[in-house]
């Protein structure tokens, strides 16, 4: 019996000293965590993070990059949202009229990326987006257009009117044009440019004649590609 007493004594003397030891543990952790300033451990951080950066892969950083992009986007998204809850009908007005300048903005960017603009000064062409390629389930005509004329030329499509603004001299693009699902069997168009030459003068050429017609994809013309080089004819002055 006494052999039994003592060996619980034991147990519990030793439960006591582990106990004892991991506590006294415990505090020791804490005091070394503790002793690192707010200061030290954002530099930690920061030192962390670049290590982080560097060791990152170019496939990982365009993972992580996209994600924030993403997430940038959803929380602009959210703040537009949340001002057009609170605003005064004035200030809704005043925000869908700077989204739609906004989106014309970004129209008129693709617009020229579009057309392949060379030759000339950033921003000083205006393309309207319906005339350069994209994407149709019609049959398409592409005319890569030059102008070789000291004057910028303005060039017109009789479906959308003025097209081009400001061509340079020495510019080019390229002009799309795409069957509509509603259009005739066939569809004839052309392209007209038109400027003002330094004395006054109006002047104007006309591309050759473009056809479109519900059996291009059957006869191999789906996809038709053209060079126009503008060649500019004085007009007659009006008799005064």
């Amino acid at each position: 019996m006494a052999w039994r007493c003592q060996m619980m004594r034991n147990k519990t003397v030793a439960t006591l000293v582990f106990l004892f030891t991991l506590f006294c543990v415990n505090i020791a952790s804490a005091q070394t965590t503790t002793t690192e300033t707010l200061g030290q451990r954002i530099e930690r951080l920061k030192a962390e993070e670049a290590k982080r950066l560097v060791d990152e892969t170019p496939e990982a950083k365009i993972i992580r990059l996209r994600a924030e992009q993403i997430r940038i986007g959803y929380e602009l998204e959210k703040a537009r949202e949340d001002v057009k809850r609170t605003a005064s009908p004035a200030m809704r007005q005043a925000l869908s009229e700077a989204e739609r300048v906004q989106k014309n903005k970004e129209n008129a960017k693709k617009a020229i990326e579009r057309s392949g603009v060379t030759g000339c000064a950033d921003g000083s062409v205006l393309v309207n987006p319906d005339a350069v390629p994209h994407w149709s389930i019609g049959s398409v005509v592409y005319v890569r257009v030059f102008n070789p004329e000291q004057v910028p030329v303005d060039i017109e499509d009789p479906r959308h009117g003025v097209v081009v603004r400001g061509l340079c001299s020495g510019g080019s693009l390229t002009l799309f044009r795409a069957r509509g699902l509603l259009e005739g069997d066939y569809s004839n168009f052309r392209f007209v440019a038109r400027a003002v030459l330094p004395d006054g003068r109006m002047a104007l050429a006309e591309s050759q004649t473009y056809m479109l017609s519900k059996y291009d994809w059957s006869s191999g013309q789906g996809q038709q590609e053209y060079d126009w080089t503008i060649q500019l004819r004085v007009l007659q002055q009006a008799t005064r």
